[in-house]
Formats: structure tokens, sequence, C-alpha cells
């Protein structure tokens, strides 16, 4: 099985578990004049089936990408520090994209100054322009890092 049939494989899995722990939720308790559908004991065991399922395959997806190895930048990393880096990728093109760009835009906020006094406010080297390449730089990254694990994800296959 490929890392990108078991990913999806996992999500098949969460949705069968949630439906199955509402079949369970529904069959914990009853009117006693209601005909019971379903047997709580094999809902239960059909529950934990599916979750030990889930497990085995997340833990085998994990081990998968800790032992494959891939060139990135010049280095060698495991898919999953390839992985993590993607994470980081996002959390500073969201710094950048919003958290930044918004100190940009303050003058909207103070209204009683002219842009000439909002030009004093913010720092040297803080502008539009900056932020703008920056971002350029970091949503390439984050598309050569997309890229990379999906191809990874679509020849790899998962430890068995």
């Amino acid at each position: 099985m490929k890392l990108n049939l078991a990913m999806n494989t996992v999500s098949q899995l969460k949705s069968k578990l949630m439906r199955q722990s509402k079949i369970v939720q529904d069959c914990t308790s009853y009117f006693e004049d209601e005909k019971v559908e379903y047997n709580f004991k094999e809902e239960i065991e059909n529950y934990e089936k599916i979750q030990k399922e889930l497990l085995n395959l997340k833990t085998k997806i994990q081990l998968t990408n800790a032992k494959t190895l891939v060139s990135f930048e010049g280095n060698t990393i495991s898919l999953t520090q390839l992985i993590i880096l993607n994470g980081e990728i996002t959390a500073q093109l969201h710094f950048w994209q919003h958290s930044l760009a918004a100190q940009i835009d303050q003058h909207s906020y103070h209204r009683t100054r002219t842009k000439e006094e909002i030009k004093k406010v913010l720092a040297d080297g803080f502008s539009k322009k900056s932020i703008e390449e920056k971002v350029q730089v970091l949503e390439a990254r984050k598309q050569s890092v997309n890229s990379l694990i999906a191809q990874i994800n679509l020849t790899t296959d998962l430890i068995k």
C-alpha cells in the first residue's frame, strides 16, 4: 500500500469510527418499550476493532515517514522532518501575511494622523514590498515542499 492510499484509508476509518461511535451511543440506553436495534456488546467490539485498525495504520504511516529519507535543498532529511518543515513554513506565511501586513495598514485605524506621521511610527526596513517579497519566497518554498511530499506519498510503500 502506498502512503497516499494509507492516508486516504485513515480518513475513511476516522469516518467509520465516528459513525460507529454514534451507533454505540445510541444503543447505550433506550426506553424499555422500544425494540433494540443493536447489540451493545457487538457494537463496542466493532468500535474497538476500527479503533485498533486506525491506530495500527497511523503507526505504520508515522514509521514510514520517519524511515523515508528525502533530499531537500541539498540536505537528506526524513519525510517526518519535511512534514514538520511544511508546518513551520505555513506558520511563517501566516505571520508574514496576516500579522505584519496588518501593521502596514494601521493608518486606517488612526484617521487623525497623516500618512507622513504613520511613516514615522513604522520601523526602518518595514515596508509592504519587503513583506511581499518574503511571502513570495515562503510560498515558493511551501509549493516545493508540498510537491515533494505529494511525489513521495505516491511512490513510497507503507512499512509492513
